[in-house]
């Protein structure tokens, strides 16, 4: 019988995976109901601040735990928003050093491509 998934070596590697694809340009936003909230809460001023926040925030996950900070299901909960197709949710919850506060972001990987779901204040699970 296998391990329910994601495995720890999963949880990593799609941190590892969403790192490499902002680092390269590689990101997309499909859906836009949760961003300006998002920006307001994180408190940038546009868009376009957004993918170098992301990096320094999933480094911080990635220097924490991955697996630690990992808030998902198991097996991980696919969307249900039409415009990502039932691609899998890759959520993380840490305390955020950086931002001195509990912090939640929602991932999902299409091929190479980082999608964004939602990052903003939450309450961190685990952590």
């Amino acid at each position: 019988m296998s391990s329910p998934r994601p495995s720890n070596h999963e949880i990593c590697k799609k941190i590892a995976d969403a790192l490499s694809a902002l680092r390269g340009g590689k990101i997309s936003q499909v859906v836009t109901k949760h961003i300006y909230g998002d920006l307001a809460d994180l408190e940038l001023d546009s868009a376009d601040e957004l993918p170098g926040l992301l990096v320094k925030l999933l480094e911080e996950i990635e220097t924490i735990g991955p697996v630690k900070c990992y808030a998902g299901g198991r097996p991980p909960h696919r969307s249900y928003e039409p415009e990502l197709k039932g691609l899998e949710l890759w959520p993380y919850s840490w305390h955020s050093e950086s931002l001195g506060r509990g912090m939640y972001l929602k991932f999902a990987m299409k091929k190479e491509w980082y999608i964004y779901v939602d990052c903003h204040r939450g309450n961190p699970s685990g952590v």
